[in-house]
């Protein structure tokens, strides 16, 4: 639930929808991705289970490293390194663009609407290696990659996919009750993880009281304003 309604909101999803030429063309892609995303994520996943019960002394963290090693000649483990690490620089440059550029055109012209462009281009620019940092800082301190995935796409979970899906489906969803949604789906979020026991789904009561609040104040404040 946390990857799959997660990922909904998530912007290189968006650019590739709007990206293409027509509604019917970006609902099939997004099936057919769907589909596929299944498919071939389960063969790394198949790999890891298997390689656990042939290496029991690996590590989670390196177990697709320690099978390369064991199992590969020499020209395909440096092809198979090579391929993990585009995937993982392709991945993290996304991560670093994504935000970067709703901070510079998306929330601070929402903040202060007469910025010029050259100053917008500029935010951009320099968000992007203050991100850069910032998820560094969270990299060291998480340590464990599946920890932290799951607490970056519980995020998108707790304060954007209530929101999100409220604004395509539900008329009556307007702007205060999105902002309401994603508030108190976030702080309600940080409440359970630091007062409930860590066996708690804490993802799961960020989003039911972002759809609780997003609902409530949509439904308090009459017409619609998105």
């Amino acid at each position: 639930m946390i990857v799959g309604i997660g990922s909904l909101p998530a912007q290189d999803l968006f650019q590739r929808m709007m990206a293409a030429k027509t509604p019917s063309i970006a609902r099939w892609a997004s099936v057919s991705a769907g589909f596929f995303y299944v498919l071939i994520g389960m063969i790394p996943v198949l790999i890891g289970i298997l390689g656990r019960l042939s290496m029991p002394e690996s590590t989670g963290e390196s177990i697709l490293v320690d099978i390369s090693l064991r199992y590969l000649p020499g020209p395909l483990i440096a092809l198979m390194i090579g391929a993990l690490l585009a995937a993982i620089m392709s991945s993290a440059d996304s991560a670093l663009l994504a935000p970067s550029s709703i901070i510079g055109h998306n929330m601070v012209p929402y903040l202060f609407p007469n910025v010029g462009e050259k100053l917008k281009l500029g935010i951009c620019k320099w968000s992007v290696p203050v991100i850069g940092l910032i998820s560094l800082g969270m990299a060291l301190y998480f340590k464990n990659v599946y920890r932290l995935c799951q607490e970056a796409w519980g995020v998108l979970l707790v304060g954007v996919a209530a929101p999100m899906i409220a604004g395509v489906y539900w008329k009556r969803a307007d702007t205060r009750g999105a902002l309401w949604g994603a508030g108190a789906g976030i702080l309600s979020w940080i409440a359970a993880r630091s007062f409930l026991p860590a066996d708690y789904p804490h993802n799961l009561i960020g989003f039911t009281v972002s759809c609780a609040a997003l609902f409530i104040v949509s439904r308090l404040g009459g017409k619609k304003a998105r």
